[in-house]
């Protein structure tokens, strides 16, 4: 295996991870064919009634380890949200991209925003941001 198949590999497994959590809870989500966007998928949120259904980009961050997990945010400003996902622990934490540079501030350029500790976890679960159905409730009443 080449140097950038070992980098990617992980990688796609941890998306298709989510796709396939989120599908199991009810969510309808798309994977782009082509990767030239940076969106690892797209989350579409039935219309109540008559109404259109609604889009989102998802956008998942993985690794082995919480402290592993690295997301530039400030690249992540449209309608979406962002999942992170520890492999060890098997779980995964959401956020709505205009949520992020509030919890998230400017830290390192080079590495990303993020870097989670075992506090930050604790907290954001206390949240109940580690439920994909509260992720729902929260798209579909914005």
């Amino acid at each position: 295996m080449t140097n950038i198949t070992n980098r990617l590999r992980p990688g796609k497994s941890y998306e298709h991870t989510i796709f396939g959590l989120l599908t199991l809870e009810g969510f309808d989500v798309y994977h782009p064919i082509v990767d030239d966007q940076a969106i690892d998928g797209i989350i579409r949120v039935r219309g109540k009634g008559g109404e259109l259904p609604r889009y989102f980009e998802l956008q998942v961050k993985g690794s082995q380890t919480w402290s592993g997990i690295r997301c530039k945010v400030q690249k992540l400003t449209k309608q979406g949200v962002l999942i992170l996902y520890c492999a060890a622990e098997r779980e995964s934490l959401w956020f709505l991209y205009e949520e992020l540079a509030a919890l998230f501030p400017a830290r390192n350029p080079e590495w990303g925003d993020i870097c989670l500790n075992k506090t930050h976890v604790a907290k954001y679960k206390s949240e109940g941001r580690d439920k994909p159905a509260e992720l729902l409730k929260r798209i579909c009443t914005r």
